[in-house]
């Protein structure tokens, strides 16, 4: 393959970003699962051709198949992980350079588009429970900047949604062969790094640096067409920078080992440092790079049509989690949606689930199996960035939905405050998390209310079900169903509080 500069900088972020992976199961002590294994020996083998200028088209394939092989095996129930399966797809569909460039292109205009359309709601303009609200503020104040004014926060919800259609917009006219001046490239460069850094600054639990991560190489595919940038010595220097970045900031603001991550990654500090430098390398090779027009590919690459279909899951009632509604405050739930033009009706229409996902109950009370369909990590919150959410007028909320056994993480327990609230979720997925508990031999106990009637789940100790227990919830999903449905909880009532 011809030396391709710009592919060079995809290929060390690339790798860096698969390294991360490699951390969370060093940290769980898995390093020699196979799967893992086999992610390791491909990210050696994409170093070395970076390093050597040889069998670079080869490392992209051999890391690709790896992560994605991994990702199948051991993947957390996240967006992120869902976004990152897609880019090695693109990569391991592109033929040549100028096909990956024009598939990561792609893959941004889609993701863009998508999750803006997600954020069409009234809950995502809301304040009291807006995501946009709370990761701004906690953003704010962990990069030192003086809170702005209340009108500042009301309005950002409505800028994150100009911001993200205009990203759309761009990336689809480059797709296009458009927009490929230097001063546009620039421009996207800056408007990208400065916001993913945002999304990745603020501590956990609710930085979603892992996310910000995956975008850097994305946007390096996007923006450049080539330059002269040396990726291996990029990549080093990038290595070597975050790390140094990230022990200094440990001794600015403590270290990371006390707060909590979900998925456990467990390394904020090395995340954030990177993803704000790995930003600076692409900006600069945006700079660098000559001005030319974006190369057309008249072809749709699968994973972007592979992103469409998993962005429209949601509306035809077949899946919201894992999904790119996250983050959103969108609710389609239960029959009701609070989405601008999507509304109840239009969804009844489209429903593909028979109305799995309008069938919902209210979980009242539920044994830990149960009641951790729901997590709310905003209570792991560090006391300043609390008080500096709560100054905002934002609600500290930020929920989760692990998968069973995934929670609670054995480093941190559970935190003194409130009892837990109850929360509504389909019917379907709470047999889903009932009949998986009790075959596992955990408690399965629980209270909920389905069409205006309260009603107990319980499994006696022979095994038995206690009175007024519906034998259906034991059973498991069959297939396909089990692969098909995959639901969240949500909020029946009320606020709109930000959730994964």
């Amino acid at each position: 393959m011809p030396k391709d500069a710009s592919l060079d900088l995809f290929l060390g972020l690339y790798v860096q970003v698969w390294c991360l992976q490699l951390l969370k199961e060093r940290a769980r002590g898995a390093l020699l699962t196979p799967c893992v294994l086999a992610l390791a020996a491909a990210v050696a083998f994409a170093g070395a051709a970076l390093v050597r200028r040889r069998h670079k088209h080869e490392a992209r394939k051999a890391v690709a198949a790896a992560g994605l092989y991994y990702l199948v095996r051991r993947g957390s129930s996240s967006n992120h992980v869902l976004l990152q399966a897609l880019l090695a797809v693109a990569v391991l569909e592109a033929r040549d350079g100028a096909a990956l460039r024009a598939y990561g292109r792609q893959l941004l205009g889609a993701l863009y588009g998508m999750t803006a359309l997600a954020k069409l709601n009234d809950g995502w303009v809301d304040g009291r429970g807006s995501c946009v609200a709370l990761i701004a503020a906690a953003g704010v104040h962990e990069l030192g900047l003086p809170p702005p004014p209340r009108a500042v926060f009301a309005a950002q919800p409505y800028v994150g949604i100009v911001a993200e259609v205009a990203l759309a917009v761009a990336f689809a006219l480059r797709s296009a062969g458009r927009l490929g001046s230097r001063r546009w490239t620039i421009a996207l460069a800056v408007a990208g790094g400065a916001f993913h850094v945002l999304l990745a600054a603020p501590r956990p639990p609710l930085s979603v640096y892992p996310f910000s991560a995956l975008m850097a190489p994305l946007f390096a595919l996007g923006l450049s067409d080539g330059s002269d940038l040396d990726g291996a010595k990029a990549s080093l220097g990038l290595a070597l920078g975050s790390v140094a970045l990230a022990e200094a900031h440990k001794v600015a603001v403590g270290a990371a080992a006390a707060r909590v991550e979900y998925p456990p990654y467990v390394s904020w500090d090395l995340g954030l440092s990177w993803c704000a430098l790995a930003f600076v390398l692409v900006a600069r090779d945006a700079v660098a790079a000559p001005p030319r027009r974006p190369a057309r590919v008249h072809r749709t690459s699968l994973a972007a049509m592979l992103l469409l279909l998993a962005s429209a899951l949601p509306y035809v009632g077949l899946r919201t989690h894992p999904s790119f509604i996250m983050f959103s405050n969108l609710r389609i739930e239960g029959g009701r949606s609070n989405h601008w033009f999507l509304s109840s009706s239009v969804l009844r229409r489209i429903d593909l689930g028979g109305g799995a996902m309008a069938d919902t109950v209210i979980v009242y009370k539920a044994s830990p199996a149960i009641r951790d369909l729901e997590v709310d990590l905003g209570r792991y919150m560090d006391p300043r960035v609390a008080a500096a959410v709560d100054a905002a007028n934002a609600s500290r909320r930020f929920l989760i939905s692990p998968p069973l056994g995934a929670w609670p993480l054995p480093d941190w327990p559970a935190p003194a405050g409130r009892a837990a609230d109850t929360f509504a979720v389909p019917f379907v997925e709470l047999r889903r998390r009932v009949s998986a508990a009790a075959a596992a031999g955990l408690d399965a106990a629980v209270t909920y209310g389905r069409a205006g009637a309260r009603r107990t789940f319980a499994i006696k100790r022979d095994g038995s079900l206690a009175a007024g227990s519906d034998p259906l919830l034991r059973e498991p999903l069959p297939a396909p169903w089990r692969w098909v449905y995959r639901f969240r909880p949500f909020d029946a009532e009320g606020v709109v509080h930000c959730r994964h």
